[in-house]
C-alpha cells in the first residue's frame, strides 16, 4: 500500500514536470531556443493564482482559465519585443546564442521584478484549499494534485492532438523541421513562431496555477524546477515533445519511489543518476532519432 501511494504520488509530480518540459520541448523544437526563462513564467502564474484568488476568491482552475489568454498574449509579445528583435540585432557569432543570453537576462528581470512586487516571504493558497484529501481504502489522495495531475495530462494531450491534427500544428511542425521548405510552400514561419511562444509561456503559467495549490511560491521558484526541464527535455529527446511528457512522468515516479531506498532529502540525486545513465546508454534520448555529424 505504501508504494502504491508513492506512486500515486510520483504520477502527480511528474504530471508537473511534464506538461513544464513539453513546453520547453515545443520551444526547442521548433525555435531552437533554450528558455532559462520557462520557469519564471511558471512562477507568475503562481503569483497569478494566489492574486486572483484573493481579489475574486476564485479557486486555482478558475484562475488558471483566467490567466490562460494573458499568459499567451504575453508569450507572444515576449517573442516580438524580446527573442526576435534580439536575434535580428545579430549581437553575437550565430543568432541562437544572443537568444539565449536574453532569456537568462528575462529570468533575471522576472526574478527580480516580482521581488519587488511580492517580496521575497513564501507566499500560498489559504489552507483550506490546499489541503482536502479523498480517502480510498487505505490511500490518502491529495485533491489539488489529483485535480492539477488530470488537467496536466488533458493539455498534454491536447497539445499532442493540436500538433497532428490541426493546420496551425502542421505549420509548426514544418517550421521545426525545416525553416525555408516551409516558407516556399506558403507557410508563415514568424507566425508559427509566434504561436509556438505563446503555447510553450501559457503552458508554464498554468502549470504555476496547478503548483500553487501545495508549493508555497517565492521569486526564485522557478530555479527549483529549471533543472528538472531541461534533464527531461533531453531525456525525452532534444525537441521531441511526447518524449518530453514520458521523461516527466518517469522523473516524478523516480523522485517519488526513491524514498523506499535514500533518504527524502537525495532524491534529487536519484533522477540524476538516472539521467547519467540514460546518456551513456542511449545520449539520444528515450525517443530521440541518432544522427550522425
Amino acid at each position: 500500500m505504501y508504494i502504491l501511494q508513492l506512486v500515486i504520488a510520483g504520477l502527480q509530480q511528474g504530471g508537473i514536470i511534464a506538461l513544464l518540459s513539453m513546453g520547453l520541448a515545443l520551444m526547442f523544437g521548433v525555435l531552437r531556443l533554450v528558455n532559462f526563462a520557462q520557469a519564471d513564467f511558471m512562477m507568475l502564474g503562481m503569483y497569478g493564482v494566489i492574486v486572483l484568488g484573493a481579489e475574486l476568491h476564485t479557486n486555482f482552475v478558475v484562475s488558471s482559465i483566467l490567466l490562460a489568454l494573458p499568459a499567451f498574449i504575453v508569450g507572444m509579445l515576449v517573442y516580438q519585443l524580446v527573442i526576435r528583435q534580439v536575434a535580428k540585432a545579430k549581437l553575437a557569432s550565430a543568432p541562437e546564442h544572443a537568444q539565449l543570453l536574453a532569456t537568462l537576462g528575462l529570468s533575471l528581470v522576472l526574478q527580480n521584478g516580482s521581488e519587488m512586487i511580492w517580496g521575497a516571504t513564501p507566499r500560498a493558497l489559504p489552507s483550506s484549499r490546499s489541503l482536502q484529501v479523498w480517502h480510498l481504502g487505505g490511500l490518502i489522495i491529495d485533491q489539488p494534485r489529483t485535480i492539477g495531475f488530470a488537467i496536466a495530462v488533458l493539455l498534454g494531450v491536447a497539445m499532442l492532438w493540436t500538433l497532428r491534427h490541426t493546420h496551425v500544428g502542421r505549420a509548426v511542425r514544418a517550421a521545426a523541421s525545416d525553416r525555408d521548405a516551409a516558407s516556399y510552400v506558403g507557410i508563415n514561419v514568424r507566425r508559427a513562431y509566434i504561436v509556438t511562444f505563446g503555447i510553450s509561456i501559457l503552458l508554464s503559467v498554468i502549470v504555476g496555477g496547478i503548483l500553487v495549490t501545495y508549493y508555497p511560491v517565492t521569486p526564485q521558484t522557478g530555479n527549483d524546477f529549471i533543472l528538472l526541464m531541461f534533464t527531461a527535455v533531453i531525456m525525452g529527446g532534444l525537441g521531441n515533445v511526447m518524449g518530453a511528457m514520458a521523461a516527466g512522468l518517469i522523473l516524478g515516479l523516480v523522485q517519488s519511489l526513491s524514498q523506499l531506498v535514500i533518504p527524502l532529502q537525495l532524491n534529487t540525486a536519484a533522477v540524476f543518476g538516472l539521467f547519467l545513465l540514460l546518456m551513456l546508454v542511449r545520449p539520444q534520448g528515450i525517443f530521440g532519432e541518432v544522427t550522425r555529424l
